[in-house]
């Protein structure tokens, strides 16, 4: 598995170490999706314990 990290500032001290500049964003929202709504949920297993369930099917 991969992963990625990023820290969005809007101090003007931050400018100059900055690598990237955000030009553009786009919100999504997945919620009416029976399955991106339940990628990541609270539930109990076979043995009555509180787990959390995650799933792939966010995107």
């Amino acid at each position: 598995m991969g992963g990625a990290a990023i820290l969005l500032s809007n101090k003007p001290s931050d400018r100059r170490r900055a690598k990237y500049q955000l030009i553009h964003t786009i919100r999504t929202h997945k919620g009416s999706d029976d399955k991106s709504y339940v990628c990541a949920f609270q539930k109990e297993d076979d043995t009555e314990r509180i787990g959390v369930s995650l799933s792939k099917d966010l995107m």
